[in-house]
């Protein structure tokens, strides 16, 4: 081989290592990108009522409704390292709930949130035969004086006779006599009451006593019809009260 064909080839062989080098050739590794470790934030809920629920939060966002007592977890995970903070934006009717151990710094799995609740205000209700009213009161935890609620008396039916509510206390209901219906309200946080879609209800001939079984699903009515010597029917109440 003569001198000037040896020296295109190392030319062309010193080229090809440069645009290699250039490209990152030469079997050079793609750098590591690094996965974030995520964490759970989870506690235990305590005194929540049977048939009541809570709303929690992790940082004003990721809301979780717990609907019984014991453990929870939030759905969505957080960065290791990052900010956590449980707050109780809704609490359950009638009651409230406090929150400790709930804000730090999640370094790992946190598991030591506690939710405690405890019975809020308190109201009872008044059927008042002579003007078909219900009359609504709160209830001094201390003393037990009542107080009257705003906006009370509420409209029943005609003859309301008796008042029952739920264990959960979210909703009240009053069979009127005269009437032969039920009316139905939902309880505000205040004690307030709200007539539900569809109220007043159909209860048999002379309505006269209601009473509501203890998980809150059923409402069971004697009906005072002299001509058959009387009976109980029961009803069924769904979710929205009716």
């Amino acid at each position: 081989m003569n001198r000037s064909v040896s020296l295109r080839v190392a030319l062309a062989l010193g080229m090809t290592a440069s645009l290699l080098a250039a490209c990152g050739g030469g079997g050079s590794a793609a750098p590591a990108v690094s996965a974030v470790q995520k964490v759970q934030i989870s506690g235990t809920i305590t005194g929540l009522s049977p048939g009541t629920s809570v709303v929690l939060q992790d940082n004003g966002a990721d809301n979780l409704t717990v609907t019984a007592n014991g453990t929870f977890t939030f759905p969505q995970d957080v960065a290791a390292g990052s900010a956590y903070r449980v707050t109780v934006p809704t609490h359950p009717i009638h009651e409230t709930c406090s929150v400790s151990n709930g804000g730090g710094t999640a370094a790992a799995n946190v598991t030591g949130v506690v939710v405690a609740c405890s019975p809020g205000p308190q109201f009872v209700y008044v059927a008042n035969r002579n003007d078909d009213t219900v009359s609504a009161y709160s209830v001094d935890a201390t003393s037990g004086a009542l107080t009257p609620v705003a906006g009370s008396p509420f409209a029943a039916g005609s003859l309301p006779t008796s008042v029952a509510v739920t264990p959960a206390g979210t909703f009240a209901y009053v069979v009127n006599y005269t009437n032969g219906t039920v009316s139905a309200y939902s309880i505000g946080s205040n004690g307030a009451l709200a007539q539900i879609s569809g109220s007043p209800f159909a209860a048999g001939t002379k309505p006269e006593s209601i009473a509501v079984n203890p998980a809150g699903t059923f409402a069971y009515i004697a009906d005072n019809t002299s001509s058959t010597g009387g009976n109980i029917s029961g009803y069924s109440i769904g979710s929205n009260g009716a």
